[in-house]
């Protein structure tokens, strides 16, 4: 099967985040064996970061914070919100909002990607073989 053009190949031996930000598709090889095959569909290039508050809050509070397209408690935690940024956002300026507004901030930190956590079982030898 010839690729689409414009096409490339990226061989990777570690984790490599630029395939998000440059692929369309992917392919996981494992030990000579296909694990895992698909197109990388939009949320794979969301910028997605972990939030934990110094207080509780709920989704009500990120509401007026414009750079901010969904947010989600983690595990039950009010403290704890996995937090969707808008295109071009930085999760500098998502600190910033959060301070601004008296929320306080202990921990924020990038969310890994669904591809990242796929990998990472497929090398740590959890995960079977499968399409995207």
């Amino acid at each position: 099967m010839k690729p689409p053009d414009p096409s490339a190949i990226c061989p990777c031996t570690a984790w490599n985040p630029d395939v998000v930000a440059c692929c369309g598709r992917v392919a996981i090889l494992h030990e000579g064996v296909l694990r895992h095959e698909g197109r990388l569909d939009a949320a794979e290039h969301a910028s997605d970061v972990r939030v934990r508050s110094v207080r509780a809050l709920s989704a009500k509070d990120f509401e007026p914070i414009a750079i901010v397209m969904a947010a989600t408690p983690m595990a039950g935690d009010a403290r704890q919100w996995r937090v969707r940024l808008r295109d071009g956002a930085s999760p500098s300026a998502l600190a910033s909002a959060l301070v601004e507004r008296g929320f306080g901030l202990e921990e924020l930190r990038a969310e890994g990607s669904a591809l990242e956590e796929t990998f990472m079982a497929i090398a740590a030898g959890g995960a079977t073989a499968g399409a995207a």
